[in-house]
């Protein structure tokens, strides 16, 4: 099969972009054919296509003036997006499009042009986008249901987008307009979902597709060698933004002065982390840390922490913890239960309030390696029996067969 992969960035961003470029490699060691479309960065890949990607746009922060309402205007709905995914599909036939967070960037205006070429549209939902402008679920310190039920502008009124006026007013728009039209339920043949939690609040919040399949992410544990020569380092890797729980984890590094800590990612929050690090004898900051490089890291560090306060969906984080045979301690939220069994691949805590839990666990964690040891061995084994990738294969291709 030649397979269209569509995401908004075609570099490594994120989790959907990690499990994009896993999966384009499993499709390509498979013996199939992937053909990316995405936005023009100046950070992308390398691919003889690149020609066709979208022009940048700039979404991380509001803009005013002319570059502005250029901006919205994409948002809504890409011209050049579709003119130049029509030119590929004309020049290079596919078979079947899998898209990823297409949001913003290129827009559902794609959707028609896949449809006139006859190609069946499959959509991986790698956060809440289609039922809240807020796509984490997340605003103000905590869980944000504002726009649940399809109230899309209550999202301008709390500024639940950045806290942003602005920002939120363009998302509220551009969700009510797409979900107006069902631009998404009308084009797109099947969803995947990465977890069970995500399906339920999707339903929840009044998303209803013709077809929704739950395939959990996957990992090669092939590219994770773990000893048993572990760390004494908790590991943070990801986003340093305020839902990833990053004020929490600096208030732990303070009051653990005799544990060790390592933060790898970049965000907002960055200052914050490198001025902490600055005083505290006990954290290492790494920076973005390149995915080539993260195999490594995890097999060094003693647990790995993943203290979010937003409901993630099924984090690749602690999939790639687990193939290094590193146990997770993370608070209960969204999807991740999925993963982690408490007391046997890792610890949950049940109220991220609960700051005292948190260090009870790292503390644990930091003075009986043995336990520590044997946790990450069942991670490994979960990982291996649940999350391979000879299983993720069979679901997508089984998936994509079926639409043909």
């Amino acid at each position: 099969m030649r397979i269209l992969q569509v995401n908004k960035f075609y570099f490594e961003q994120g989790g959907a972009e990690r499990y994009m470029f896993a999966l384009s490699s499993l499709l390509e060691t498979h013996g199939h054919d992937v053909i990316p479309f995405a936005m023009a960065s100046g950070r992308d890949k390398q691919y003889p296509l690149n020609r066709y990607f979208v022009s940048k746009i700039i979404t991380e922060r509001p803009q005013g003036g002319w570059e502005g309402l250029r901006t919205v205007g994409r948002v809504l709905w890409s011209r050049e997006a579709a003119t130049k995914l029509d030119a590929l599909l004309t020049h290079y036939p596919i078979d079947i499009a899998h898209l990823h967070n297409i949001y913003h960037q290129i827009s559902p205006s794609i959707l028609p042009v896949l449809k006139k070429h006859g190609i069946p549209i499959v959509m991986t939902l790698h956060d809440f986008h289609l039922v809240s402008p807020a796509y984490n679920l997340y605003a103000h310190g905590g869980y944000c249901e504002h726009a649940k039920g399809s109230r899309f502008f209550n999202s301008f009124i709390h500024r639940c987008v950045k806290s942003s006026y602005f920002a939120s007013a363009v998302c509220a728009f551009e969700l009510w307009i797409h979900h107006t039209l069902r631009l998404y339920e009308r084009y797109v043949d099947a969803f995947i979902v990465p977890s069970e939690f995500m399906a339920r609040t999707l339903q929840e919040w009044g998303f209803q597709p013709r077809r929704l399949e739950v395939i959990p992410n996957f990992i090669d544990a092939k590219e994770f060698l773990p000893t048993q020569d572990i760390g004494d380092a908790m590991l943070y890797v990801g986003r340093l933004s305020e839902e990833k729980g990053i004020h929490i984890l600096l208030e732990s590094v303070k009051q653990l002065p005799d544990v060790s800590f390592i933060i790898a990612g970049s965000g907002p929050l960055e200052r914050l982390v490198r001025d902490c690090a600055a005083n505290c004898l006990n954290l290492r900051f790494l920076g973005q840390v390149p995915h080539c490089e993260l195999a490594r890291l995890y097999v060094q560090a003693r647990a790995v922490i993943v203290p979010s306060l937003a409901c993630e969906v099924f984090p690749m984080v602690i999939l790639e913890a687990g193939a290094a045979g590193r146990p997770v301690i993370a608070f209960d939220k969204g999807g991740i239960n999925e993963i982690i069994e408490d007391g046997y691949n890792g610890k949950l805590i049940s109220n991220e309030h609960d700051n005292e839990m948190l260090l009870c666990a790292i503390k644990e964690m930091e003075e009986n390696m043995a336990h520590c040891l044997q946790l990450g061995i069942n991670a490994r084994t979960k990982i291996n029996n649940l999350f391979n990738t000879k299983f993720h294969i069979n679901k997508i291709i089984k998936l994509y067969s079926s639409l043909l």
